[in-house]
């Protein structure tokens, strides 16, 4: 069973998970938000790394080492623009995003993973939505040991924990 926290802080500091997770764009490049600060800490092998990948579809995930992080792998996944008028679409591809990296993850023998709060920032998914969507879509594939949940913002963190407490 899959032990599941909540932490407000740098995901690229995290040195007790194996992997943490890109919110990616579709090309793999850096990028603002999680994904420039990802970039900027691995170091120039992450981008040339990842630019022979071809980009990522959206819902889809890839992989890649971490290279300068303190972890071994990152794993890339793209979100969804959020789409108030394809909810329906937009939240199932961003639950493809959390399912695909698990995949990713337990294909290469990972036990404890690390989330950002994916699409929450330029792709304008809701808070509130996107929490639900990744606390669902990481209990419905109960494969890894741990799962993080690392916040970059209070409200973030609150809603998080509040979701975790209530399941």
């Amino acid at each position: 069973m899959t032990t599941f926290s909540v932490i407000l802080g740098d995901i690229t500091k995290l040195n007790n998970v194996q992997a943490i997770v890109n919110a990616a764009n579709r090309d793999l490049i850096p990028g603002g938000g999680v994904c420039g600060a990802i970039y900027a800490a691995a170091g120039d092998k992450l981008h040339k790394e990842t630019s022979r990948f071809g980009g990522c579809p959206t819902g889809f995930a890839k992989w890649s080492y971490a290279y300068d992080l303190p972890c071994k792998y990152v794993i890339h996944t793209v979100a969804p623009m959020w789409n108030k008028s394809e909810i329906a679409a937009s939240s199932m591809l961003l639950f493809l995003c959390y399912i695909n990296t698990i995949a990713v993850a337990s294909s290469l023998h990972v036990n404890d993973i690390a989330f950002p709060c994916i699409g929450t920032g330029v792709y304008g998914i809701p808070s509130n939505v996107a929490s639900g969507i990744a606390v669902s879509a990481c209990k419905y594939w109960d494969v890894m040991d741990s799962i993080t949940f690392c916040c970059y913002t209070e409200k973030d963190y609150e809603i998080y924990t509040q979701l975790l407490n209530d399941s």
